[in-house]
């Protein structure tokens, strides 16, 4: 019997994946109430597959995208979200003639193209039954539902698997064009610069291409201190979302006190149990490539500065993390699927947001 080749056994993966998403996304709107407030918003109640896709922070990116930045102090603000997916958007709407659309078709893409680079990745660190494993991980994972979402999971997810494949395989000057654009997609991206710099910081002549890495960050930067004259204004707001400190001791307990009086709170159970997987990994990513456990671990710990919220969400994009995924256990992968159902159900009808 052939064994089907490594690209078709990741697009195999990638549709089976989405179709489920699709399919729970569809069942939890007809089945499940939506909350009784003008707050929940439904862009397209008569298509519930693209509907369920525009969720939460999806209504920042889609603003962006059609009206651009606005920032008022005290209150939540888009410019706290940065550019290159809003503007992948812009750029792509006239094309697709909606903005949700635009969105979901380049998230789907863009996680296709991860997903790709992700079994590469760990075909070069490890082996090829490995790689199948974490393809099959990270598309099932409990809140993979992000991947179909208008969010820059996708986005970020692609860039840092490109970048990690390009580290492994010592192209900088790939790993330099990625790093610059994770770091115009989310401000958790610069750590891609910071990873450059440790793995070239001895050879001088390539120090060029690790500072341009940073340019993402810094146009950013630029624009927002032209438009609102506060250079930092997506860190400025972070209060007006709840975000705000540099203790994540203090955060965690802040978290962890409903457990503490007696209440079942499973979003944190759940942000928790992803810290814990990240963290129970570092030494061995570290074995493998310094890099990888630095990254891993301050890929989660910066989140957590401000509390656990998101973190299940945020581990989506932990690639190296993500290469270890042959090591969990094979009931763990069932039961991942049947909570990406739940997941994606309650997503859908804006009860639960990783």
């Amino acid at each position: 019997m052939k064994v089907i080749s490594a690209f078709w056994f990741v697009v195999l993966v990638f549709v089976s994946s989405r179709c489920l998403v699709g399919l729970a996304a569809v069942v939890g709107q007809h089945f499940l109430p939506f909350p009784a407030t003008e707050a929940f918003y439904r862009i397209h109640p008569e298509l519930p597959l693209l509907d369920a896709a525009a969720r939460w922070d999806s209504g920042f990116y889609l603003e962006i995208a059609q009206f651009g930045y606005r920032m008022s102090l005290g209150e939540i603000s888009s410019v706290a979200f940065f550019p290159l997916y809003s503007l992948l958007i812009a750029v792509f709407t006239p094309l697709f003639g909606e903005a949700v659309l635009a969105g979901v078709i380049i998230s789907h893409l863009c996680f296709l193209i991860g997903l790709v680079f992700l079994e590469k990745l760990t075909r070069q660190v490890l082996n090829p039954s490995a790689a199948r494993v974490a393809v099959m991980a990270v598309a099932f994972f409990p809140t993979s539902f992000f991947f179909s979402a208008v969010y820059t999971e996708s986005l970020f997810f692609m860039l840092t698997t490109i970048f990690f494949y390009a580290i492994q395989t010592k192209n900088l000057p790939l790993a330099s064009v990625m790093a610059l654009l994770a770091s115009s997609t989310r401000f958790i991206g610069l750590l891609l610069c910071f990873l450059l710099l440790l793995e070239f910081w001895k050879n001088k002549k390539q120090w060029l291409w690790v500072f341009a890495s940073g340019l993402g960050t810094l146009s950013y930067m630029g624009f927002l201190a032209y438009m609102f004259q506060d250079p930092i204004a997506f860190w400025t707001v972070q209060p007006a979302f709840g975000r705000q400190g540099f203790d994540p001791i203090s955060a965690l307990l802040r978290d962890l006190a409903p457990l503490f009086l007696g209440y079942f709170a499973w979003n944190v159970i759940l942000d928790l149990s992803a810290l814990g997987l990240v963290i129970s990994q570092v030494p061995r990513l570290w074995r493998i490539r310094p890099s990888y456990g630095v990254y891993a671990l301050l890929s989660l710990l910066i989140p957590l500065m401000s509390g656990t919220g998101s973190l299940s969400r945020y581990v989506l994009v932990v690639v190296p993390l993500l290469v270890l995924a042959y090591r969990l256990p094979r009931w763990l992968y069932w039961l991942s699927g049947g909570f990406l159902v739940i997941f994606t159900m309650l997503f859908s009808t804006w009860t639960f947001v990783a």
